[in-house]
């Protein structure tokens, strides 16, 4: 009868616990800590500890905060029949290895349907009162009140669940901002782990600086089971013999592939719950969803971007620019659209030529490594360059890692190259280097035309056989001198008796005496004026902003060199004219006061020089054997 009372007694306290925790969150610690001192009170059992079934395991929740959050047990409970009430002796051993001070234990079960067992350290009154059948109804107590909590709190935590990942879902889905999608998953998990170490490790695409515990994928470092989850898209998990910790690795998974995966590590085994798991799950697939539309959407507004960019700059480029005016276009573009520390322009003429639009440097002996090799690459191929770290391929410290050499084809032919480098390793992304592709061959169309109408123009402005400036381009010369310059001198040759070399020599003699002639001139000028021929045997100089002294000892070493240095010998006759600002004069009348002053010097015996003056007085001696001026 006593026992009766006592089972009465326990049914009105377990009762009361139940009223009171609905005013509350359900809380199994709390349940625990509650039926061990009812337990205490009627019963004297100490040591007592519940675990409850979970999988093929018993797992008990911890109270203590310096322990870990589960502690579980693998154990396979195997019922004889439906009432058995207690371990077999194997079993329990196993438990007592890590449990010493307990020696019952007690299957809370139903119909054969397990919920937990019930460790403890039993006394005499428990010895008493098991032996009575009151027992089957204090275990189908604790199996009804344990199985109503285990419901009410899986609801609960159901809906917990759903809290948190709704809350997650409107702050990912509330943004676009990518380096905002990843310092939400820091702070979520930092919020649901708070006393965990973790990692959020991400695809080797990101542009930007990343915050604490962020970093890059690296095949070469990362553990096993975080490249696992990264390649397959699943959850793994791993032990971590040395320290005894538990990680699980969720991948950062969007629709279109995986953006990184997110690590945490747990200071003890079997450490996640399964509502920790569906958590970690969902925000790999949530965030991972997020950080996909956002780059697509930032992809899209970038292709955008390239192609207004590369139409803009189609557009400018194919104006009527000379070489220098696009290369510089060019290299603005670039140095604005790309950032990178240094970068050249080269093209592939007689020799290789270092153009308009290169940093200074690339005229620097340190910079060879890098001309030398992309250099070596065009010379074998026109695939263009994307190295992220040139270190690996030099085998030694180089100023720059990352580099884009993209090839200015002409022809179908490599006629130069853009070269971009910056130090940071993996600073180019792949998005840049498609687009500056693309900037460089629609600036190769502009360059091939501009080198078609220079080599138009060249056959316009030169003459073929003298390889002088053409006449025309003299006078476009003369005229805008006269529109811009102080002052100029135009002198005009005739080789003497020219007609001779051609009926006596021959045509062939004579275009080679002309072109020996031709070069004399050509190389005593030098850049001090520009040289043309003006009409078959006659050759003329323009010089500005020169004096007239320098002028006539030019003209004078030329007339004295010509029959020295030609085979047969030949002598010239030259006419000199010249202008100021304040002779008010038209270039025409620059061209017809030489010609008139050659003409003198023609009649007046040929192998002189003579100069026309304002008063049409014409000056200097006919012989060259002295210095013109005395």
């Amino acid at each position: 009868m006593q026992n009766k009372h006592t089972l009465d007694a326990v049914k009105g306290r377990v009762l009361d616990f139940w009223i009171e925790l609905n005013k509350q969150e359900y809380n199994r610690s709390t349940y625990g800590r509650h039926i061990e001192g009812v337990l205490f009170q009627y019963f004297e059992l100490t040591h007592i500890d519940y675990y409850y079934i979970d999988g093929h395991k018993l797992k008990k929740f911890e109270v203590s905060e310096n322990q870990c959050a589960f502690e579980s047990i693998p154990i396979n409970i195997a019922l004889t029949n439906a009432n058995q009430l207690e371990l077999d002796m194997n079993e329990l051993n196993l438990i007592k290895e890590t449990h010493p001070y307990i020696d019952r234990s007690l299957i809370i079960q139903k119909n054969g349907q397990l919920d937990g067992v019930l460790f403890f350290k039993a006394s005499k009154k428990w010895h008493e009162f098991a032996q009575t059948a009151h027992v089957q109804e204090l275990v189908q107590l604790l199996f009804e009140t344990s199985n109503m909590l285990r419901s009410q709190i899986e609801i609960q935590e159901k809906n917990l669940l759903k809290t948190e990942l709704l809350h997650m879902t409107e702050i990912f889905h509330s943004t676009m901002n990518v380096a905002h999608i990843i310092d939400t998953v820091v702070k979520e998990i930092q919020f649901a782990f708070p006393e965990n170490k973790f990692q959020v490790i991400l695809s080797n695409d990101q542009d930007r600086v990343l915050p604490k515990n962020v970093h890059i994928f690296d095949y070469s470092n990362e553990k096993p089971a975080t490249i696992e989850a990264f390649v397959s898209g699943e959850i793994t998990f791993e032990s971590i013999e040395e320290n005894g910790c538990t990680a699980i690795n969720s991948p950062i998974q969007g629709q279109q592939g995986t953006y990184g995966v997110i690590r945490i590590e747990a200071e003890c085994k079997n450490a996640f719950s399964e509502r920790d798991e569906k958590k970690i799950k969902y925000l790999g697939d949530t965030s991972g969803k997020a950080l996909e539309n956002a780059k697509l959407y930032h992809q899209s507004h970038g292709l955008v971007s390239d192609l207004q960019l590369i139409n803009e700059s189609s557009q400018h480029l194919n104006m009527n620019l000379s070489k220098n005016e696009m290369l510089l276009y060019l290299s603005n573009l670039i140095k604005k659209s790309f950032s990178p520390r240094e970068m050249a322009v080269v093209f592939f003429e007689k020799e290789m030529q270092i153009k308009t639009g290169t940093s200074a440097y690339f005229f620097n002996s340190e910079a060879k490594v890098y001309l030398d090799f992309v250099v070596a690459h065009f010379e074998r191929t026109s695939e263009p360059l994307f190295i992220a770290n040139f270190q690996e391929i030099s085998n030694k410290q180089e100023d720059f890692n990352s580099l884009m050499a993209i090839p200015i084809m002409n022809r179908q032919q490599v006629f130069g190259f853009v070269l971009v480098v910056h130090p940071t390793k993996y600073y180019f992304s792949f998005d840049s280097y498609k687009l500056m592709q693309s900037i460089i061959r629609h600036s190769s169309l502009a360059i091939s035309n501009i080198l078609l109408r220079e080599q138009l123009q060249d056959l316009v402005d030169c003459d073929h056989l003298t390889k002088l400036y053409a006449r025309g381009f003299l006078d476009r010369t003369v005229e805008n001198s006269v529109q811009e310059d102080e002052s100029g001198i135009f002198v005009l040759f005739d080789i003497d008796d020219f007609k001779k070399v051609n009926d006596q020599f021959g045509h062939q003699v004579g275009d080679k005496t002309l072109q020996l002639v031709s070069n004399i001139i050509r190389e005593e000028v030098g850049n001090k004026g520009i040289c043309a021929r003006w009409g078959g045997e006659e050759i003329a100089i323009y010089l500005s902003n020169i004096a007239m002294v320098e002028v006539l000892a030019i003209v004078d070493r030329i007339c004295k060199y010509i029959p020295e240095k030609t085979n047969p010998s030949v002598t010239l006759s030259a006419g000199i004219s010249c202008w100021d600002q304040q002779g008010n004069i038209g270039y025409q009348s620059i061209f017809n006061r030489a010609d008139t002053a050659l003409y003198l010097a023609k009649s007046n015996g040929k192998n002189q020089a003579k100069l026309y003056i304002a008063n049409d007085e014409l000056l200097l001696k006919k012989e060259f054997k002295k210095p013109i001026i005395d």
